[in-house]
């Protein structure tokens, strides 16, 4: 109930009683008080001298301290010069210890299943752990393909072996980490009912695109990280895809997938690559090369442990490098001393992330909260590393810190 004009704050010792001043109206014009209200303060006085011994009680609400004018603090921010106040970083993160959970299950036809999680799940471990069987008598169907489809990341789709019976009530069911969300947290086992379809699976296999695009490519190099890639409507079968060198040379490189119809490279190319899909009714190919040698560089460093750290067995430091721009990081594990390299890199910034794999996963390691398992120890470089072409970048000072 108090002035639009009127400023508050609270008294710095409690046993002090707020006094009345002038008060400052819109526009910051002051208002003078009147004889009664003079009067009124110079009582106001007098019982502050004789409260001395026995203070009395502050307010219990601000509409109780309605009859009080106080005023806040000068305010000094301004007179704070800008190179007085650090530089102030903060990391924001929320750490995801939750497993994706099934949602429900349905036919899409005759052979295939979707089955539809609460968030984007990853499936690299195809139809592993995925079983299919009438609900009654107890007969499977073999699930011969798993995948998830670009445009629907939160779903599973399932192909079994020949027609199921349409009309009779079926169980999809998982058992073991063959699904897992992006922060590599795996479904529990779980069991869905749906009804198959009388539809006949007519879909076939096709050739969707090459990746990276060439719109993603850096004057016709691959950029930093990239691996290509060939994207498919439905899992390929393992001889649709080959690598070769550009004189078609079989390569002896790995092939790895995250949701059953992207087949990627393991690992970045250090030499131009072609890639060829053969389908029954095309062949299609492309070639993709790395940065040229002029314009790579390497990064390097040492990393040291605290003195504090306890470090488990077979432990060992691993080193992240994201690119700039890119959806995942290169990965190195460092030598027992801590030295870890980056060898040909193409020229650009590179956030760091270090952290001792203490489960051996290769990955970084949240921990979870049930059972409970600390996270990994982890060192996130505040600023970018630059690498330049044909230049070995070294980061000094690495120390990955005590235990809390």
């Amino acid at each position: 109930r108090a002035d639009p004009g009127e400023r508050y704050a609270v008294p710095a010792d409690p046993r002090v009683r707020p006094t009345l001043g002038t008060t400052s109206a819109p526009g910051g014009a002051t208002e003078e008080r009147g004889d009664d209200e003079r009067a009124e303060d110079e009582r106001g006085e007098d019982e502050e001298e004789q409260a001395s011994a026995s203070p009395p009680a502050l307010p219990d609400s601000l509409a109780d301290a309605a009859p009080y004018a106080l005023s806040f603090p000068p305010d000094t921010t301004d007179a704070l010069a800008p190179a007085s106040i650090p530089a102030l970083q903060l990391w924001a993160a929320t750490l995801d210890t939750i497993p994706p959970a099934p949602r429900s299950a349905r036919a899409l036809n005759a052979r295939r299943i979707a089955v539809r999680f609460d968030e984007p799940v990853r499936v690299p471990d195809g139809p592993r752990g995925w079983a299919v069987a009438d609900s009654a008598s107890g007969a499977g169907s073999p699930v011969v393909a798993a995948y998830r489809l670009p445009d629907a990341p939160e779903q599973v789709v399932l192909q079994v072996d020949g027609d199921l019976a349409p009309g009779r009530v079926h169980l999809v069911s998982l058992d073991g980490p063959a699904v897992a969300d992006s922060a590599g947290n795996a479904a529990a086992p779980f069991a869905r009912s749906f009804t198959p379809s009388s539809t006949p699976d007519t879909l076939a296999l096709r050739l969707l695109a090459f990746l990276p695009p060439e719109t993603a490519l850096v004057d016709g190099s691959l950029p930093a990280g990239a691996r290509p890639g060939v994207r498919f409507s439905l899992p390929p079968p393992d001889d649709v895809l080959t690598v070769t060198d550009t004189l078609g040379a079989p390569l002896p490189v790995a092939l790895a997938t995250t949701d059953g119809v992207t087949v990627r490279l393991a690992e970045p190319p250090r030499a131009a690559v072609r890639l060829t899909a053969t389908l029954p009714d095309t062949t299609q190919s492309r070639t993709f090369r790395p940065a040229p040698e002029a314009a790579r560089g390497s990064l390097v460093g040492t990393v040291v442990l605290d003195s504090a750290r306890v470090v488990p067995p077979g432990a060992r430091i691993g080193v992240e490098a994201w690119p700039e721009g890119a959806a995942e990081p290169l990965r190195v594990l460092a030598e027992p001393d801590g030295r870890f390299s980056f060898s040909a890199l193409p020229a650009g910034t590179y956030r760091v992330r270090i952290w001792l794999d203490e489960d051996g996963d290769g990955r970084w390691s949240g921990g979870r909260l049930a059972p409970y398992r600390a996270a990994e120890p982890l060192l996130l470089l505040a600023e970018p590393e630059r690498v330049r072409a044909r230049w070995d970048t070294e980061i000094e000072g690495l120390v990955l810190g005590a235990p809390r």
